[in-house]
């Protein structure tokens, strides 16, 4: 029986929900990049992705392989990442040393891709690492080309001359070779390039209220206009109508833009006891990880969801929060145990991104919690750091008079912050964009 691991270094924060990945689909291709082997896969696979040829290949219950870490990872044009997989042979890894026979590489190609059939992926020998358990593994370096969003993954081979199995990842629920190759579930290298820049939203839906359908068109049309990458959202809600409105924004954007765009969302509470609401994202970015954190409260539900993608920015986190509202004592420190389990959520995985975005309807002024605790810890409120004193009101739409909804960002310089949906109205918020620059 095999033993998995999330050696060497995996960093999970344990109170998260895990939800799974996305194929994301990026038009650049692997460069030509020096030590790589170019040419094609060997003819003919099976539904599983294992080559046919001479030779067995893994079949599950036998022999397994992973991707084992990193998940996904930011590089520098030229730099090298080291990457390590993970293989189990029934009855021959379980012995000390590397199996008898075996081989393993690791390869790069265009993002949704898969590398069993796409010649233009580039393979690397791998070399024996160390014994995991029943498990051998092995490890290799990945030279990031010059910019662009990439695949990674290994491939195992049980005896010379034998087939290529090919392995994508096993974390967050994912099986490895156990359920054949998946491009959704591939690693991927987001390559970081100065200058780079991110494009981003955030806004409060305002539930079902007043023809939710034309306010969602509305949405639509300015984050098409503005091309955004990202956008965060909150009271989200699903009418047996027209469903869940973050699903219904990301969906009218993929037709405006031609992008694939894809929603995220977890209901928090019933709104009036009947509809259901929460928060959500959507983007257009290739994602490689999401999870939800439930936050503490007296009142309402509250949860916080991060969704995490690849960009020309590198790994970034984006992460939707609703705090509190109430004007009360038990309010405030609803509000104050809120961004402390948030930062807590958010610390825990910093390593693990190039850059950070938390976003919101906060419900509290910018010199108050939780605006206050989230800079201190190196959070830059991106509306005072490009507009200074102006007063950037965003509640009520109608005749704003306070500063509640948010972009808060680490790892990237906010460079352009403006107020959206002024007129015409798409909800009781206004809501804020931003470009966010890799310095």
């Amino acid at each position: 029986m095999r033993f998995e691991t999330l050696a060497p270094t995996l960093l999970l924060c344990c109170c998260v929900v895990p939800t799974g990945g996305d194929a994301g689909i990026s038009d650049a291709g692997p460069s030509g990049d020096a030590g790589l082997d170019a040419g094609p896969p060997d003819a003919g696979t099976n539904d599983a992705g294992i080559r046919l040829d001479a030779g067995r290949g893994i079949v599950a219950g036998d022999a397994w392989g992973n991707l084992q870490f990193p998940p996904f990872t930011t590089s520098a044009p030229g730099a090298t990442t080291t990457v390590y997989g993970q293989l189990w042979v029934d009855g021959r890894t379980s012995l000390p040393g590397v199996a008898t026979g075996v081989s393993a590489e690791l390869g790069i190609g265009a993002a949704g891709s898969d590398p069993s059939s796409d010649a233009t992926w580039r393979w690397s020998s791998a070399v024996f690492n160390v014994d995991v358990g029943n498990n051998d593994e092995f490890r290799a370096e990945l030279l990031a080309p010059d910019a662009g969003v990439f695949d990674y993954a290994f491939r195992y081979r049980l005896e010379p001359g034998g087939p290529w199995s090919y392995a994508d990842r096993s974390d967050e629920g994912r099986r490895g070779t156990d359920d054949g190759y998946q491009p959704q579930h591939a690693g991927r290298l987001a390559v970081r390039v100065p200058g780079s820049v991110v494009r981003f939203a955030t806004q409060n839906l305002h539930c079902l209220d007043a023809s939710p359908s034309t306010r969602i068109d509305r949405a639509a049309a300015r984050y098409a206009q503005l091309n955004l990458d990202a956008v965060t959202l909150q009271e989200v809600c699903v009418d047996g109508t027209l469903g869940n409105t973050a699903e219904v924004l990301a969906t009218r954007l993929a037709s405006l833009t031609g992008r694939p765009w894809r929603h995220f969302y977890v209901e928090t509470h019933l709104a009036n006891g009947a509809t259901s609401e929460g928060v959500g994202v959507i983007t257009a970015l290739p994602v490689v990880s999401s999870a939800t954190l439930v936050l503490p409260t007296v009142s309402f539900g509250r949860s916080s969801l991060r969704v995490v993608a690849a960009s020309s920015a590198g790994i970034v986190s984006f992460s939707t929060e609703h705090f509190s509202f109430e004007s009360t004592a038990a309010g405030a420190q609803d509000r104050l145990d809120q961004v402390e389990a948030v930062l807590t959520f958010e610390q825990a995985f910093a390593s693990q991104v190039a850059a950070q975005v938390i976003a919101g309807d906060l419900n509290s002024g910018p010199t108050e919690p939780p605006a206050t605790r989230l800079m201190s810890t190196g959070f830059v409120d991106s509306w005072a750091a490009t507009m200074g004193t102006a007063p950037g009101f965003t509640y009520p739409a109608s005749a704003p008079s306070g500063r509640i909804d948010y972009i808060f960002v680490r790892g990237l310089v906010p460079t352009q912050v403006q107020l959206e949906f002024a007129a015409p109205v798409v909800s009781d918020h206004l809501g804020v964009s931003a470009a966010l620059a890799v310095p």
